[in-house]
């Protein structure tokens, strides 16, 4: 479960990072890859008869998400420092619960 709470923080990032950089012109390829990158997964998992999320075709996203993410954490770092360091302690404490969570599963 703490993964999965911990998981939101990337995304939240990310979202603050697109509405960022939406009035930059010289990132408006990025959101279009985003864009047509998703809408390429939509297109694919609709028409899909049960459940069939798939991580690996998702990961074309995961430059773009990144990319965003570092822009929303560089501009919250900018306005609000406190916050910025409070969700950079958050994605590190993401990653060591995600590495328990696989150790977990493999028997480290």
């Amino acid at each position: 479960m703490t993964v999965i709470v911990l998981g939101f923080v990337p995304e939240v990032l990310a979202l603050v990072g697109l509405a960022v950089s939406i009035r930059h012109r010289s990132l408006a390829p990025l959101a279009i890859f985003g864009l047509v990158t998703l809408a390429a997964y939509v297109w694919w998992l609709v028409p899909q008869e049960s459940w069939a999320l798939k991580a690996k075709y998702i990961l074309c996203l995961l430059p773009v998400g990144a990319l965003y993410a570092v822009i929303g954490q560089a501009w919250i770092a900018r306005r609000a420092p406190v916050v910025a360091r409070l969700s950079a302690t958050l994605l590190v404490a993401l990653v060591i619960a995600a590495l328990a969570y696989q150790a977990a599963f493999v028997g480290l």
